[in-house]
């Protein structure tokens, strides 16, 4: 989605968010299970409420990471922005899934 600009045609976009739906859409039904079966069984209930916060921080984070990159590079290069907003996220996101790895 970072290489996307105002002048991206319209079916190369909608490839672009196909790969991020193919990449995303699996994780979805996955991660709560996954979560839920590797805490033992008296903390079970435990799983999905901190599966529902993650995901509820991490959108916040990634709209008001994307909201900053906006207002700082200015409304009148709103794709450069964007485009840069999506570059800070898919840092972001990484160096986060790594501390939690170790963690």
């Amino acid at each position: 989605m970072s290489f996307a600009t105002a002048s991206t045609p319209y079916p190369l976009y909608v490839l672009f968010l196909l790969v991020l739906s193919l990449g995303m859409g699996p994780c979805v039904p996955v991660l709560p299970v996954a979560v839920t079966t590797s805490l033992p069984q008296d903390r079970a209930g435990l799983g999905p409420g901190l599966n529902g916060a993650t995901r509820e921080t991490g959108g916040a984070l990634g709209v008001a990471v994307t909201g900053t990159s906006l207002s700082s590079h200015g409304s009148e290069v709103f794709s450069a922005a964007m485009s840069f907003g999506f570059r800070v996220v898919a840092g972001i996101v990484p160096a986060v899934s790594l501390v939690t790895l170790v963690w």
